[in-house]
């Protein structure tokens, strides 16, 4: 009878499960992806805002500078302060599509993996004693497998 339940439950739950874990795990990503990709454009739009700022203020300070030499210097830290912003800009830039990269690389990555998985690497289904559960769950288990195990 647990020989019967067992192939049943390989034949068919195993497969809605797979189908679960690859969902889920999806979504897991998606999650986790969409709040690093908000917090890291927050924090780079505000350093961009305050490079900003500064080069304006250093702008109204030149302008309002009666001395020569004083203008200068504004002028050059406010120009500094620009190509600074600029900068953070074109880095901001670029590491939107390097973490786009990274992010599609990830989900295929779990996908995979997910799809890959087998019973028998997430579950005992060969009770010990015959009053232990039928199917339990490894307790040592790395659930998408994100090492290989060859690599191991």
């Amino acid at each position: 009878m647990k020989n019967v339940l067992v192939k049943w439950f390989i034949k068919s739950v195993w497969p809605v499960i797979k189908q679960l874990l690859v969902k889920y795990g999806a979504e897991i990503l998606e999650f986790v992806f969409q709040k690093v990709t908000a917090f890291m454009k927050e924090w780079m739009t505000g350093v961009f805002n305050r490079k900003q700022e500064q080069a304006e203020e250093n702008m109204k300070n030149a302008q309002s500078a009666s001395d020569e030499q004083e203008k200068k210097k504004y002028q050059d830290e406010a120009e500094s302060y620009k190509r600074q912003a600029e900068a953070y800009a074109e880095m901001c830039r670029e590491w939107e599509s390097k973490f786009e990269e990274f992010k599609r690389s990830m989900e295929k990555e779990v996908k995979e993996k997910t799809e890959n998985l087998k019973p028998d690497d997430l579950f005992n289904v060969k009770a010990k004693k015959s009053n232990d559960n039928l199917i339990q769950l490894k307790e040592s288990s790395s659930i998408l497998l994100l090492e290989n195990k060859k690599e191991i």
